[in-house]
């Protein structure tokens, strides 16, 4: 599930360039939608759980530097149990390496805000790696690919958790004015040995309404059997 997230955040860059969102040197974006899935979930170290999510986010980025702070609200199900409350904080901070095409590097830091005793969080902290590509190739298609490396937090406490390697790989291309549509495929190490290690797609859609307002949706299966779905909206501040 924690691939589908980075896809969600993805699914925004993609659709914002590809759809000829021009960002001046200096822009506050605020992100919000909601997320849904039922399987496995990587973030959260179980196997048949059901996720429903709010995210909420702002990401300032000047020239080539970007930060991001994002957070949601979550209502886990397991078996019979249903839990909900605030979920983990992730605070990010990204450079833009090259530009058009973007070799981008980001570090990431999970802080464990969510209740453990809950089942909204694991209870510790994770430190992600992470490398992303971006390309347009003309005509309006693009490729684009992340890979990435998980820390994960409270290896000492609990001898099952373990770092993990993340990546995926897709293209979108735009349909007409505003509209891009676009794939990827994921794999995703387990960062628990409970867990298995997942490959899976993702299918997406975006629409800028507006030069300040962008909508997606996405869908995405994995080999675990593991659905899930959601959309998202964006809108720049400045």
């Amino acid at each position: 599930m924690s691939m589908k997230k980075r896809k969600l955040s993805m699914m925004v860059l993609v659709c914002s360039v590809m759809s000829g969102y021009v960002m001046a040197d200096t822009s506050v974006k605020l992100t919000t939608g909601f997320f849904y899935a039922n399987g496995q979930s990587n973030d959260l170290a179980t196997k048949d759980t059901t996720i429903r999510s709010v995210p909420v986010g702002v990401k300032v980025k000047n020239g080539r530097w970007g930060v991001r702070v994002s957070g949601s609200w979550l209502e886990i199900s397991s078996g019979s149990v249903t839990n909900s409350g605030q979920g983990d904080t992730t605070v990010s901070l990204s450079y833009d390496v090259t530009e058009n095409p973007w070799w981008t590097v980001t570090v990431k830091e999970k802080f464990a805000t969510g209740d453990q005793n809950k089942g909204l969080s694991t209870g510790y902290n994770d430190t992600k790696l992470q490398l992303d590509y971006f390309r347009p190739l003309g005509r309006g298609y693009s490729v684009f690919s992340t890979l990435g490396y998980t820390f994960k937090g409270g290896q000492d406490k609990n001898p099952n958790y373990q770092n993990a390697v993340y990546a995926s790989l897709g293209g979108g291309v735009v349909l007409t004015k505003g509209w891009t549509i676009g794939a990827s495929l994921d794999f995703n190490q387990a960062t628990s040995k409970t867990l298995d290690d997942t490959f899976g797609g993702s299918l997406f859609l975006g629409h800028a309404l507006t030069r300040r307002v962008g909508v997606n949706v996405f869908a995405g299966y994995d080999s675990t059997n593991t659905t899930s779905a959601g959309f998202g909206l964006s809108y720049k501040l400045k």
